[in-house]
């Protein structure tokens, strides 16, 4: 699993790639993987937000989701 990447270098790779630099060229740059900078210029283009989307499962779902309200 690899680490995660600062709300700030993506906002720097968003700003590279629409300097003029290629995908690639900016990854290489800020030492990520090529498809960080894909996928980080996709939810830059979709949003408009670099912040990461949550991780994990949503709240409620699991096995006493039904009753959460029952035992709460």
């Amino acid at each position: 699993m690899g680490k995660a990447v600062s709300a700030d270098l993506r906002f720097r790779i968003v700003r590279g790639i629409e300097a003029g630099g290629s995908r690639r060229s900016m990854a290489a740059r800020f030492e990520v993987a090529p498809s960080t900078a894909v996928r980080v210029q996709a939810r830059y283009a979709a949003t408009g937000s670099v912040a990461p989307l949550k991780q994990g499962r949503p709240a409620g779902s699991g096995k006493l989701g039904p009753y959460q309200d029952a035992i709460i």
